[in-house]
């Protein structure tokens, strides 16, 4: 897991105890909304959070290396958070207001969501492996949303 990545936890770790599902669409919502913000356009997307990609598992998009550390604590609340992150303000507004717009969602409620989307849609679409989710897709999805959510 890289450092980007366990910055990013951490942060919404230290806002709130959720679980290891409720997680994961949070880490995705925060990588979806960065990259339609940040980028100008579908082929240049040198911002984003981390650079770990999200795999379409059946209940919602996942990280492999989030899902092996977090695994045992499926079903608990995770709160184990460390001040140690550090991000610009524009990264730190769009966390912000991901756990603002979602925050409030129960897990189920969450999976509900991401998995009526079209990146997880897409990436699922006749083949129920875990396959990953474009970050193309993830950008040209979320960079429509941006002015109905307010970003």
């Amino acid at each position: 897991m890289s450092d980007k990545l366990a910055n990013v936890i951490n942060w919404f770790l230290s806002k709130e105890t959720m679980t290891y599902n409720k997680l994961q669409t949070l880490l995705y919502y925060s990588q979806a909304w960065t990259v339609a913000i940040l980028n100008d356009s579908e082929e240049e997307l040198d911002y984003k959070l981390f650079d770990e990609s999200f795999e379409a598992w059946e209940f919602g998009p996942a990280i492999p290396e989030v899902y092996e550390r977090f695994n045992d604590y499926d079903e608990s609340a995770l709160s184990d958070a460390f001040d140690n992150y550090e991000f610009n303000e524009d990264v730190e507004d769009i966390l912000e207001e991901v756990l603002s717009l979602y925050g409030d969602f129960s897990e189920e409620d969450l999976g509900y969501i991401v998995r009526h989307e079209k990146p997880w849609r897409e990436a699922r679409l006749y083949d129920t492996r875990q396959n990953v989710i474009p970050l193309e897709s993830i950008y040209s999805y979320f960079a429509e949303k941006q002015d109905r959510y307010n970003f």
